[in-house]
């Protein structure tokens, strides 16, 4: 199939993650640098982050679970260093 270029594939990465490690070890990064070629096609920069939490709330994630993988899971993550 065709490989989506769309931020269905961050939502994609974000199932996969925690269907493997658990909601617990999932945050967003502060930029798309690394995995991604280019940045999604629907999104124009991080001001369209809203699509992310959008997407999951529509895959049925709730609010405490965005939550975590937006701010919580990586501020805990950085108060232990």
């Amino acid at each position: 199939g065709r490989i989506r270029d769309d931020s269905s594939c961050i939502l994609d990465h974000i199932d996969y993650l925690v269907d493997r490690v658990g909601i617990e070890h999932v945050a967003l990064g502060s930029d798309f640098d690394g995995w991604m070629v280019t940045i999604p096609r629907d999104m124009r920069d991080c001001r369209d982050i809203y699509l992310i939490f959008d997407g999951m709330a529509a895959r049925g994630y709730s609010d405490e679970q965005i939550a975590a993988v937006a701010t919580q899971n990586a501020m805990r993550l950085l108060a232990g260093l």
